[in-house]
């Protein structure tokens, strides 16, 4: 019976100590409160700092996040994606001037690497840019310093606007696909046939090929139909 008595009285303590330390927390966590609202006196206490922390990560965050709408809607606008259609037909283009050196003499397409045309030296990835590295290299050899000659930015140019004309006719149709590749199949045949008087079987085969792939399907709008450059009013009206 006494222990019984003791074992109370021992737990009656403990609970009143805890409750002096809970409200000890309690006031710590109210004068430090209204200390760090007045922000004249005293510190921070660490609830409030976590608060403030968590305000500049989620006000970060919508910064951030009207950025990337802002990215996106750039991404997205005509004028980007024109110059993206412009710089993917430069790129065909150094392609194209691999066709017209190679294919007259029955040489590989994909190897070997690209190479200047008066020495044996690979051209390294950054003077192989299409149009820009004949301009800052002043179309010369980085290794053997001879000249290059200028059609090889011709083509790109000439391919560049080629594809970007197709885009702006058809856009990113079957259509536009089959016009893309007819000129530049006659871009390949006309430098070809000007310089070894030859018009390659490779390329005449791949033309009847392409030919007859898409002749199933229906033809593109009529040249002149939907090009943007030319508005709607000015164009002429269909002849009865």
């Amino acid at each position: 019976m006494v222990f019984a008595l003791r074992r109370r009285e021992t737990h009656s303590d403990i609970e009143s100590d805890g409750g002096r330390a809970n409200g000890g927390q309690k006031e710590f966590h109210t004068e430090g409160t209204e200390e760090a609202d007045g922000g004249h006196r005293g510190v921070r206490s660490p609830a409030g700092s976590f608060r403030c922390v968590l305000r500049a990560v989620s006000a970060r965050k919508l910064q951030g996040t009207g950025g990337l709408r802002g990215m996106t809607g750039l991404w997205q606008s005509q004028p980007v994606i024109d110059a993206l259609v412009f710089i993917f037909g430069l790129m065909f283009g150094s392609f194209l001037n691999v066709c017209i050196r190679r294919l007259p003499r029955h040489e590989s397409i994909v190897t070997p690497g690209s190479h200047c045309p008066r020495c044996p030296t690979p051209i390294r990835a950054r003077d192989n840019i299409p149009v820009v590295s004949y301009l800052l290299l002043r179309g010369r050899c980085r290794a053997c310093r001879e000249r290059i000659s200028p059609e090889y930015a011709l083509v790109e140019l000439l391919t560049g606007l080629l594809v970007l004309g197709c885009y702006w006719q058809f856009g990113i149709t079957l259509a536009g696909v089959k016009w893309t590749l007819f000129s530049a199949m006659m871009l390949v045949l006309v430098f070809t046939d000007f310089h070894e008087r030859l018009l390659p079987n490779r390329v005449n085969y791949f033309g009847l090929a392409a030919g007859v792939a898409f002749r199933p399907f229906p033809p593109g709008p009529s040249p002149g139909g939907c090009c943007p450059l030319k508005p709607t009013s000015e164009r002429s009206p269909a002849r009865s």
